[in-house]
């Protein structure tokens, strides 16, 4: 209904009060009033329910920090090149922040703005939406405008990688199959 009650979601999400799988409905828009937002979703509480916006808009957010966590190896060996134990320390932005096998539908996107840096040795990801899908996700009739995503990424090589989008900045899965 309010900011206040999307930011008690993300957060009850992001701790773990909530169940990955909690779905939400927007009943209202949600102006965000410039303020910094921090994702929906980590590598430790990945988003996996449905987030209807209901023809909603949410507008006027920005992030100009990436979260960070670390991917596990079956997929950071798959899609990064993986440390020495396969895992991979990711930094990521965005709305929600890591989904997998998430629905995201029926939400309008306005003024969203990433302008994010990192330094330190991350594979990172941006994007409006969703900065990493971990496996899979559903994204319906979501509508970005007047928004944008600056993200100075350091890319080392085929060590790390740095992933930057509109939309969603990063899908990494094991078996990738496009028809």
């Amino acid at each position: 209904k309010t900011l206040s009650d999307l930011k008690d979601f993300r957060d009850k999400i992001n701790n773990g009060t909530y169940s990955a799988w909690m779905s939400a409905k927007l009943e209202a828009n949600i102006d965000m009033n410039g303020d910094e937002w921090t994702p929906i979703g980590d590598f430790n509480h990945q988003y996996c329910g449905i987030f209807d916006g209901n023809g909603y808009a949410i507008a006027n957010a920005k992030i100009t920090s990436f979260s960070k966590g670390t991917m596990a190896s079956s997929i950071a060996t798959a899609n990064t090149g993986g440390g020495d134990d396969g895992s991979r320390d990711v930094a990521f932005a965005g709305l929600f922040g890591v989904v997998d096998d998430a629905t995201i539908k029926n939400l309008k996107l306005s003024s969203i703005n990433i302008d994010v840096a990192t330094t330190a040795l991350y594979t990172s990801a941006s994007g409006i939406l969703v900065g990493i899908v971990h496996k899979s996700a559903t994204i319906e009739n979501v509508f970005v405008t007047k928004s944008s995503n600056k993200s100075n990424c350091c890319s080392y090589g085929d060590e790390y990688f740095s992933y930057v989008s509109g939309l969603v900045g990063a899908c990494f899965s094991v078996n990738k199959n496009i028809d």
